[in-house]
């Protein structure tokens, strides 16, 4: 009985130093991480091409078809996968679509939005019976996002502005005022990238952030690999405090609480071995990743945006990247290590040594 309750202190004692160390590990290895930094470390947001028909229709079987083939020459580079749902089956859950019932007319193809964390879908486009190989063009990629992509790998992020019906152009002065104060009070570059949303090669982006053609001015802020941050702006909620807001929300020290796929919601863009390349300039070159419960996760955006954010993975945890070697001193760093490593093999002795013991009696 003596000999198990000192071994049970030994353990509790190698315990006491160990588990401090690893966490104290944990915490100043967040130290130079920044909510922009994590979001190149996201799993990309998966929309969906729908085909809507019911069983049995030979057209959907040809649309099928012609659909994953121009799939397979792009999944691996586009956040868009094809799926065929069976309109007639009773057992279609409309809701996981976007969408309160089937189609009017059959078969159709459906462009779903979808934010994984909060479980949101939303329709964002639609073909009857199908798009063309010139729409599915549009889908795959347009000259706005080659440059979107292309400046959000290189700069701590890119507002797109989109100038309304009025043609004021009080809001675009003001947006370019900030990027050029951003840069040379923070030192850090923000892209400004205007869009005509009666380009038609822009079709996609129009239709998945909801621009209309008669709509008032639109602004919103990109980070990572094209994420959309939560939420975009309209008319004459496109103030320098909101814009401003979101810049600081990118530059907020670790993410261990707030998971950074919550932000916002990535557009369907093509993101390649070349952009990823072009991203890793901005990222630490030591990551390891960390499990973190979100379900206890404040939010203090607005009441349209914490619905909106409302939810997250199936078991409730997601999975970011902290930085471990520049964020941590390597003097603190080696000796948080050691500690750690010196507990550990102090348990495994006294354990050791515990079973020798009962071995020779």
């Amino acid at each position: 009985m003596n000999r198990s309750c000192r071994l049970n202190k030994g353990i509790l004692a190698a315990i006491s130093i160990a588990l401090p160390m690893i966490l104290l590990h944990s915490a100043l290895a967040c130290e130079e991480l920044t909510a922009g930094k994590a979001l190149f470390q996201n799993r990309r947001e998966m929309h969906s091409l729908c085909l809507f028909a019911n069983s049995g229709d030979p057209q959907a079987d040809e649309i099928y078809q012609r659909l994953e083939s121009w799939s397979v020459d792009n999944a691996e580079k586009l956040n868009v996968k094809i799926e065929r749902v069976t309109a007639d089956d009773p057992a279609v859950a409309w809701d996981a679509h976007g969408m309160t019932e089937a189609p009017e007319t059959l078969p159709q193809v459906v462009l779903v939005a979808r934010h994984a964390p909060s479980k949101f879908s939303m329709v964002a486009d639609a073909w009857t019976p199908a798009p063309s190989d010139e729409e599915l063009a549009l889908v795959l990629d347009s000259p706005l996002r080659q440059k979107l992509r292309a400046d959000a790998a290189l700069n701590l992020c890119v507002i797109v502005f989109s100038k309304g019906a009025a043609g004021d152009t009080a809001n675009l002065d003001m947006l370019k005022g900030l990027v050029e104060e951003w840069e040379t009070e923070k030192e850090q570059e923000i892209v400004l990238i205007e869009l005509d949303r009666n380009d038609p090669h822009e079709r996609m982006f129009i239709q998945f952030t909801d621009i209309n053609e008669e709509d008032s001015d639109w602004a919103a802020v990109f980070a990572g690999r094209a994420l959309m941050l939560f939420p975009p702006f309209r008319g004459e909620y496109i103030t320098r405090n909101n814009i401003i807001k979101k810049l600081e929300q990118l530059n907020m020290p670790c993410t261990c609480i707030l998971d950074p796929r919550r932000m916002g919601v990535e557009i369907p863009i093509i993101w390649d071995d070349t952009d990823e390349a072009l991203a890793s300039t901005l990222m630490l070159p030591l990551y390891a990743e960390q499990a973190v419960n979100v379900n206890g996760d404040s939010n203090t955006g607005s009441e349209d945006e914490t619905a909106l954010l409302e939810g997250s993975d199936d078991d409730g945890r997601f999975t970011v990247m902290i930085p471990l070697e520049k964020s941590v001193p390597n003097a603190a760093r080696g000796v948080i290590a050691l500690a750690a490593f010196v507990a550990i093999i102090y348990s495994v002795c006294i354990v050791w040594r515990w079973k020798r013991k009962m071995e020779r009696e």
